[in-house]
């Protein structure tokens, strides 16, 4: 029996790994029996136990007695106990802990205080704690996504054993490429289009690393874009058939870029809403906004009315996007989701992260420079003037998990 380690952080992360894993059960290499592990990462242990799978995380990692250090650190780095924290404190205790450790161990004391003071949580790869799971968890086979951190180490403590590695790389992970577009760093790398694989080939890894899939985090969404359910989500949410909807999917905007380092405005998310509120009730045409915010953020500060709906985490996006008929964001998946299934995208260039994913150049998307420009966006959405998308799936109607699944197949045959 082969052993693969599945590794993925929340939100997208673990939404890409999960159909993979779920996809076992109705694949060849699931009915040979393979045996998935799964080490979900900080907030993805609950997607993963509600899925109905065990769920390994950092403190399952930990070997007594080795690691008390480390977990002293981490307490230290944790602060007091949180009880009702979206993450259990031991599991933010370990993983604090073994992170800052393997820190200490590439870097030496100091170095590691001096990274960690000025970056945080970003200076880790915790490569040490990753090679010693895979040792004594036994694992063949690594599959994981483009996160820094723990994904990362995970990947690369695989290469350095000598293990068959697969990284699921979406075509918004820019600033990855400086590691996952190593030839080399994973044994294979599976995209969803084909501006993925010419980026990947660009920052050096050979074609032959490289498979086109499609990303399973979208099957769900696809096959939810060819059902009849969209009217009904309208119906509930207020929206008429000769309605116009525009749903503006929000982020966090932080003080500093994790990458590049260039100064933020965290007052923008609310900034945006308000702007947009405003142009969507003074139209005069049959215009609706809809706003959606990152699952890390607060809720929106407006209230709803005739016009203006919010959508929570419980709507499901399979349903929410096949609802709405144009998406705005700024740097959100959620504008390449809506692309998936053709419709339209407005770009907003105002945050430190709309350069990183360029939906001009990936779905064909408008792009705004100025808040003034708000009331001719809704204006092209009442007349359905805005640019239709350009994209498709890599994979077709077959389902992107299966064929990440082909791939692990072939890497351990």
């Amino acid at each position: 029996m082969k052993r693969v380690l599945f590794v993925a952080y929340g939100a997208g992360h673990i939404r890409t790994i999960l159909p993979v894993v779920k996809a076992l059960s109705s694949h060849p290499l699931g009915r040979a029996q393979v045996e998935p592990l799964i080490v979900g990462l900080t907030t993805a242990r609950s997607e993963v136990e509600n899925a109905g799978f065990n769920c390994l995380g950092f403190r399952d990692l930990v070997v007594p007695g080795a690691d008390d250090q480390a977990l002293q650190w981490g307490r230290s780095l944790v602060g007091p106990p949180i009880h009702d924290g979206p993450v259990p404190d031991s599991e933010s205790v370990a993983y604090m802990g073994l992170s800052y450790r393997d820190l200490v161990v590439q870097a030496g004391e100091k170095a590691a205080q001096e990274q960690f003071s000025e970056y945080g949580r970003a200076c880790f790869t915790p490569v040490f704690t990753a090679a010693r799971a895979l040792e004594n968890l036994g694992i063949d086979a690594v599959v994981s996504t483009n996160s820094p951190r723990a994904e990362k180490a995970f990947l690369q403590a695989a290469r350095d054993a000598s293990l068959p590695s697969l990284a699921i790389w979406p075509s918004l992970a820019s600033h990855e490429l400086e590691w996952i577009g190593q030839a080399g760093f994973t044994s294979k790398v599976c995209v969803d289009s084909d501006y993925s694989k010419n980026q990947l080939v660009i920052a050096g890894r050979s074609p032959d690393e490289i498979a086109l899939t499609g990303n399973p985090q979208f099957d769900g969404l696809l096959q939810a874009a060819n059902n009849h359910k969209a009217a009904e989500f309208r119906r509930q949410k207020g929206w008429h058939s000769n309605d116009r909807v525009l749903l503006f999917a929000n982020q966090l905007e932080p003080d500093r870029h994790p990458f590049t380092g260039q100064t933020g405005d965290p007052t923008l998310p609310d900034r945006l809403t308000e702007e947009l509120v405003n142009a969507a009730k003074t139209h005069s045409g049959t215009v609706k906004l809809c706003v959606r915010n990152h699952p890390n953020q607060a809720a929106p500060k407006v209230e709803a009315d005739e016009r203006i709906s919010l959508s929570t985490q419980a709507d499901d996006l399979a349903d929410l996007l096949p609802a709405v008929d144009a998406v705005f964001t700024c740097s959100s998946t959620l504008g390449y989701q809506a692309a998936l299934i053709g419709k339209p995208v407005v770009q907003g260039m105002f945050s430190m992260f709309s350069r990183d994913v360029p939906f001009a150049a990936l779905v064909g998307a408008r792009e705004i420079t100025d808040m003034d420009e708000f009331g001719r966006m809704f204006a092209d959405l009442h007349n359905d003037q805005l640019p239709p998308s350009i994209v498709t799936q890599a994979n077709g109607t077959r389902s992107a998990a299966l064929n990440v699944l082909d791939v692990l197949e072939d890497l351990l045959a």
